[in-house]
């Protein structure tokens, strides 16, 4: 099994790689506020470091991917009230990323895996995944990495996790720990209530679009607890994050397409 670089390869490399491929990887992130202490990359950042691994990982199991170059813009406009963030409208982010994608399945990719980094992002890259199904026959997965197996190393208490909390955190501080300004972490744990809530640990009953969180939410672009994260959790559950991505790659291979 092989593994190879978009942007490496000629043209009439890609003719045969992009067919032969099991999977045609795609990192997706943005870039927006992540607080006073982490940087306005880090959702891409983190989605760059896992397609590496996975990227790495993927021949010893039998897969062979071709990793295309990152998009690093998303749909942020709940985070546009802080400095630094950028963010594409959703049509014009949707029809971006399905552009790419569509031309990925023009030239005979099998399967697309996304690894998005951005949980703003997930409702367009839904509808993208169900365009190119309907329009190509071909799956578009969307991995994000949100591990209920985690939860067990979380410290912080329910609202610890959302946005720049205890889990970005400890990825960061693992991964790109000179990214990471400790001294200026704060702590806001938003109430959970039952219907809604801010943390991934808590099961929901209602889901609704976040926005304008500075004025509904968070004044300092925290969500959740930051200090209690550490570079040994991050080292964690960065590895289960690849190891479950490895584990869901082997499974969908064995999906059949339409075309």
């Amino acid at each position: 099994m092989s593994t190879h670089s978009y942007l490496e390869l000629t043209s009439d490399e890609l003719r045969e790689c992009i067919k032969s491929s099991d999977f045609v990887i795609l990192p997706v992130g943005s870039i927006e506020q992540h607080s006073y202490h982490l940087p306005v990359g880090t959702d891409i950042l983190i989605a760059e470091k896992l397609v590496e691994a996975i990227v790495k990982e993927a021949p010893k199991h039998s897969l062979s991917v071709l990793l295309m170059p990152p998009i690093y813009y998303g749909f942020s406009e709940e985070h546009v009230e802080f400095p630094g963030t950028i963010s594409i409208k959703p049509d014009v982010f949707i029809d971006y990323v399905y552009n790419v994608c569509a031309s990925l399945a023009k030239n005979g990719a099998k399967r697309i895996f996304i690894v998005n980094g951005h949980g703003g992002n997930l409702s367009a890259l839904d509808i993208v995944s169900r365009r190119i199904g309907t329009d190509f026959g071909i799956f578009v997965f969307i991995f994000f990495p949100m591990i209920k197996e985690a939860g067990k190393l979380l410290e912080s208490e329910m609202g610890g996790i959302g946005h720049a909390g205890e889990v970005e955190t400890s990825l960061m501080l693992y991964l790109y720990p000179g990214l990471v300004r400790k001294e200026r972490m704060k702590k806001f744990l938003p109430k959970q209530l039952d219907s809604i809530g801010t943390d991934g640990r808590k099961r929901t009953t209602v889901r609704f679009g976040w926005f304008r969180l500075k004025e509904t939410l968070t004044d300092y672009g925290v969500i959740g607890d930051p200090t209690k994260a550490t570079k040994e959790k991050g080292e964690k559950i960065f590895q289960m994050i690849v190891d479950t991505a490895i584990k869901s790659l082997v499974e969908l291979k064995t999906l059949k397409n339409l075309k």
